[in-house]
């Protein structure tokens, strides 16, 4: 028997919103890795399309290390969000401009879990076609050690 998703209100669909833009946004200044703590639990599971699950907080602050050593910018530019019970769901495009000055651009789709009160996820999937992204940053970074 399928369940019926739960109602929200339109403050929990507000409040899903803004804590995906604000995650984005923090992504996007390449300052440091406080942003996977900030809004991703220590048991996170990340899936990167069909491949291996990265699991844990420190695994993804390895990725998002190796990932801002060799970006100089990433934009994340989102064009639709849906909130439900129980996970954000986000269409975006993202412009990576990498340490030798060329760029490139994925169209990615993100499924954020978190429930409306949740200050970070447990779960994200990403899908998208991140070949170019990974081969130029193994070019300027060398493999991660993840």
């Amino acid at each position: 028997m399928a369940s019926t998703p739960l109602s929200l209100s339109q403050q929990e669909i507000d409040a899903g919103v803004d804590w995906v833009t604000q995650m984005y946004h923090d992504a996007d200044t390449l300052k440091d890795v406080d942003v996977v703590s900030k809004h991703i639990t220590d048991g996170v599971t990340l899936s990167l399309g069909t491949s291996t699950p990265l699991k844990g907080r420190k695994s993804l602050e390895e990725l998002f290390k190796w990932k801002y050593g060799g970006c100089s910018e990433i934009e994340h530019r989102i064009q639709d969000v849906q909130v439900l019970s129980d996970r954000i769901t986000v269409t975006l495009a993202t412009k990576y401009t990498f340490k030798d000055g060329s760029q490139t651009a994925v169209d990615c789709f993100a499924t954020w879990y978190k429930k409306p009160g949740d200050q970070r996820a447990s779960k994200v999937e990403i899908y998208g076609d991140f070949h170019e992204v990974m081969d130029k940053l193994k070019e300027i970074q060398g493999l991660p050690s993840l």
